[in-house]
């Protein structure tokens, strides 16, 4: 794929014709904000921080699996949209993304002879994890993200563009957006987000106060309601309890970033 990238101008007037809550306008400020890359790892980190698993029955609505179809779409979208943006120069990483590209995937393929689809394989569960990491590993190291105060960035985006809202109804968060309202920080998405935030800090030693790092590994390892179902396959509801744990590991996160590392 030969790179076509927009520039700040071309993202300027798009923005300009897009609705308020069109999911493209992040990317588009990333362009012209320069940031491009880190728009880039956020997203692949995102889907990194889908499950695993290849569940037996259908899968709920909002439930966030690799084995999706609309999942390896989405991800094949983001590895394209890098290399017309021309951020990739690495030759094993752009033969990584082709082969990702062309891959033919089980998910959605129809048996012979028969109406049922079939499944993505757990063969393929581990090609995408593998794609991922490669991809990742490559951003962080050619384009040095992952500061202090990229974290703080992220852990603030969460706090502040999040609600702390507990809707009778569930809604997902794509509903919400195109609804004009801020996704929820109960949300599964949301807490997956912060987690993988909080994993990538410790790995990258950005956390050295004990108090601090036990706080961040108790969110890391607790139990939420939202990343568990009942026996009907329904996702469990947020409870407040758990919206003031996440506030209260957000705030003790940013005030330590804050001061250790002299950031505003």
């Amino acid at each position: 794929m030969v790179p076509n990238p927009y520039t700040k101008a071309e993202a300027f007037e798009l923005i300009s014709r897009l609705k308020k809550n069109d999911e493209l306008i992040p990317f588009f400020n990333a362009v012209i904000d320069g940031k491009a890359p880190q728009y880039f790892l956020n997203r692949l980190k995102m889907f990194k921080g889908y499950r695993d698993d290849l569940p037996r029955g259908k899968l709920k609505a909002g439930d966030n699996a690799k084995c999706r179809g609309n999942t390896i779409a989405r991800i094949r979208g983001d590895l394209e949209a890098l290399l017309e943006q021309g951020l990739v120069k690495d030759d094993g990483i752009l033969a990584a993304i082709e082969e990702y590209r062309r891959h033919e995937w089980k998910c959605g393929k129809p048996y012979i002879g028969m109406g049922n689809e079939l499944r993505t394989t757990p063969e393929e569960i581990k090609f995408i994890n593998s794609t991922l990491d490669a991809v990742i590993g490559y951003l962080e190291r050619e384009y040095k993200l992952e500061s202090p105060r990229y974290f703080l960035e992220r852990l603030q985006y969460f706090k502040l563009n999040h609600s702390d809202e507990l809707p009778a109804n569930i809604v997902s968060g794509a509903r919400r957006s195109y609804e004009g309202k801020l996704p929820l920080k109960g949300s599964t998405t949301c807490i997956i987000g912060i987690r993988a935030c909080l994993e990538n800090m410790i790995i990258q030693n950005v956390i050295k106060n004990p108090g601090v790092l036990a706080t961040a590994e108790n969110f890391i390892h607790y139990e939420w309601n939202a990343t568990k179902s009942n026996p009907d396959g329904l996702h469990l509801r947020t409870s407040p309890e758990e919206i003031a744990r996440i506030n209260r590991t957000l705030d003790i996160l940013m005030d330590y970033l804050k001061a250790t590392y002299n950031l505003q």
